[in-house]
């Protein structure tokens, strides 16, 4: 007997955009459980992207290492509703990955927006763009290799700087996929 696949949220977003809050809010509303990051030292790698997966998947797509990641994180999802905040997961796969399972016809995405000013000035009030490796690990940095149809969209923002440049094409990208299902949205991602 297989296990049956549970229904789940999950979010795009470029992060600082009140994940944390929304999932307080889903915990009450759908009187569940709701994961925002899970930041322990044995979720990196196994429930949350460690900055190699999250750089592998940026410089050469979708390649064994993500997908172990995504099949050890699907893995242990137990309960029969999965609420997650997280805005690192659709930055290495999320859509890509949950497409091909059966997740995919109970999967809710929630794409979050929130005013351009007072993101970018979120993020330089944290000095998010400070280290590089920052940048890596938890947003879409330019200098990423990763070709994908909707990063090609963007191309010509490459040069906006930073937070700005990183904001800019997410918010884009949101208005292109906030009408598209998950099924759907995983063909303009495909490798």
């Amino acid at each position: 007997m297989t296990k049956a696949s549970p229904e789940t949220i999950f979010t795009l977003s470029a992060g600082r955009t009140g994940t944390a809050w929304l999932s307080d809010f889903l915990a009450v509303n759908f009187k569940c459980d709701a994961l925002h990051e899970p930041l322990g030292i044995e979720d990196f790698g196994n429930r949350m992207p460690d900055i190699k997966i999250m750089r592998s998947f940026n410089e050469t797509g979708n390649n064994a290492i993500v997908k172990n990641f995504w099949k050890r994180k699907l893995s242990m999802l137990t309960s029969n509703m999965h609420i997650e905040t997280n805005h690192t997961l659709g930055k290495c796969g999320l859509i890509e990955n949950i497409s091909h399972t059966q997740l995919a016809e109970k999967s809710k995405i929630i794409i979050l927006k929130r005013d351009i000013v007072r993101q970018c000035a979120s993020y330089v009030m944290r000095h998010d763009f400070v280290h590089i490796t920052t940048a890596w690990q938890w947003y879409l940095h330019p200098s990423y290799q990763k070709k994908s149809s909707i990063r090609n969209y963007f191309h010509d923002l490459r040069g906006l700087g930073s937070p700005f440049g990183i904001v800019t094409k997410w918010r884009h990208a949101k208005l292109i996929i906030s009408f598209i299902s998950v099924q759907k949205l995983s063909l303009l991602t495909r490798n």
